[in-house]
C-alpha cells in the first residue's frame, strides 16, 4: 500500500512541477541560519499570539461574569466566544511544538488535554460544578488538579455544555471556574513565551548548541528537533483531522471526535495547525536541500503547493453536524480523502527523503505507523 501511494505522489508531483533555477541550486541552507529563522520568524511570534489571545480571553471571561454570565442573548457573551475561537487558533499554531518549554511540567496536556476518548473533561467538570467547592476557585489552586480541566477543552466544555448550538449561561460559581481556567491557560501561555525568549531561554539553547549544551549538541539535532515538530503536526492533522472525519462518515457517527468540535471551531483549530506547520517548512527551507537534485528538485516546488492543498481542502471540506459529518457528496468526500493523502505525502517525503538529505536524524517513532 505504501509503494502505491509514493509511486501516486511521484508521478503527480513529476508532471506539475518546474525544474529548480541554478539559483536555488546553489542555496543549501545553513542549519543553524535555518533554525534561528524558525524560531524568531514563526515559532516565538506564535507564542506571542497565543499569549495576547489567552490574556483577552480571560478578561473578557471577567467582564462577561461580571455582567451575569448571560446565555446567547448576552453581548458579552459573543465577545467570550470570539475571543475563544482566537485562542483554539491559536493554539492550534503551536500545539505540535510538543517539546522544550511545552514538554516541560505537562504544560501540553494542561492546555489541551487531547484526545480525550472517554470524555474525561466532562465528567470531571460536571463533578466540580456539583461539588462547588470554594478552594478550587482561588488563585492558583486549579494548576493543581487534574490536567483535564485546566485547559482550553476544559473551557469548551464550560460554555458549550452539549454543543454549539448550546449557548447556556453560566451561575456564580461556573464563572468563577471559567475564570479560574481562562487565568491558567494564559499563565500557561505567558511562561511559554517566556522560557522560549528569556535569556537563558530554549531559543538560548537551540541556537548555541555544542558540547556543553545539554540537550543540542549539534546544529543538526536542533534542526532535527524542529523537524520532528513539523512531522508531529502533519500526524495530528492526519489522523485527528482527516481521518476522524472519515472514520466517522464510514461508520455513520454524529460526531467525528475533531479537537474543539464541540465548540463548532474545529476548523479553525485545523487551519491554523496546517498553515503554522506550512509556515515552518517554509523557514525551515526544506525544499532548499533538494532543490539542486535533478531527481527530486521538484520536490521543491510541491511542498508548498501540498500545503496549499491541504488548507484548502480543510477549509472547504463538510464539518460534523446536527446529524452526521454529512461527507456524502462526492466532492466533500475527495476533498478529506485528499486532505489525508496530502497530510501524509508531506510527512514521507520529508521525514524519508528531505531530512536525510539535510543530514538529519530523526528516529524511528517519528515516522512509526507511516
Amino acid at each position: 500500500m505504501m509503494r502505491r501511494w509514493g509511486f501516486i505522489i511521484l508521478v503527480f508531483v513529476w508532471s506539475n512541477a518546474t525544474a529548480p533555477s541554478p539559483s536555488q541550486a546553489n542555496q543549501r541552507p545553513e542549519l543553524a541560519a535555518i533554525v534561528a529563522a524558525s524560531i524568531d520568524q514563526h515559532i516565538i511570534p506564535s507564542y506571542k499570539t497565543l499569549q495576547s489571545a489567552s490574556e483577552k480571553l480571560n478578561a473578557n471571561i471577567a467582564a462577561w461574569c461580571e455582567d451575569g454570565g448571560g446565555g446567547a442573548e448576552s453581548p458579552a457573551r459573543a465577545t467570550v466566544e470570539d475571543s475563544f475561537r482566537k485562542s483554539v487558533s491559536a493554539w492550534g499554531g503551536v500545539a505540535f511544538l510538543r517539546f522544550g518549554p511545552a514538554r516541560k511540567d505537562s504544560r501540553q496536556q494542561h492546555l489541551a488535554f487531547f484526545p480525550d476518548p472517554r470524555g474525561v473533561a466532562s465528567r470531571q467538570l460536571s463533578a466540580a460544578l456539583k461539588r462547588k467547592d470554594p478552594a478550587l476557585l482561588e488563585p492558583g489552586a486549579l494548576s493543581q488538579q487534574s490536567a483535564a480541566i485546566q485547559g482550553l477543552p476544559a473551557l469548551e466544555v464550560l460554555l458549550f455544555p452539549k454543543g454549539p448550538e448550546t449557548k447556556s449561561g453560566l451561575d456564580d460559581y461556573g464563572c468563577g471556574l471559567a475564570m479560574a481556567i481562562s487565568a491558567n491557560v494564559a499563565r500557561l501561555s505567558r511562561e511559554l513565551t517566556e522560557e522560549w525568549t528569556r535569556p537563558d531561554g530554549w531559543r538560548t539553547r537551540m541556537v548555541e548548541t555544542g558540547p556543553d549544551n545539554p540537550v543540542y549538541k549539534s546544529d543538526a539535532e536542533a534542526a532535527g528537533e524542529l523537524v520532528k515538530a513539523l512531522l508531529t503536526g502533519l500526524q495530528i492533522v492526519r489522523d485527528l483531522g482527516f481521518e476522524a472525519m472519515l472514520q466517522a462518515e464510514q461508520r455513520g457517527r454524529t460526531r467525528a471526535g475533531l479537537a474543539f468540535e464541540r465548540s463548532g471551531v474545529a476548523r479553525d483549530f485545523m487551519l491554523a495547525s496546517i498553515r503554522s506547520c506550512g509556515a515552518l517548512a517554509q523557514t525551515l527551507r526544506l525544499g532548499d536541500f533538494v532543490a539542486g537534485d535533478s531527481k527530486v528538485g521538484w520536490i521543491s516546488g510541491w511542498i508548498g503547493n501540498a500545503f496549499r492543498s491541504l488548507a484548502s481542502d480543510a477549509e472547504e471540506m463538510p464539518m460534523p453536524g446536527s446529524a452526521r459529518p454529512t461527507l456524502g457528496n462526492t466532492e466533500g468526500l475527495n476533498r478529506v480523502r485528499r486532505g489525508k493523502f496530502y497530510a501524509n505525502g508531506l510527512r514521507q517525503i520529508i521525514g524519508r527523503q528531505i531530512a536525510p538529505t539535510a543530514g538529519l536524524t530523526l528516529g524511528f517513532n517519528e515516522l512509526d505507523g507511516d
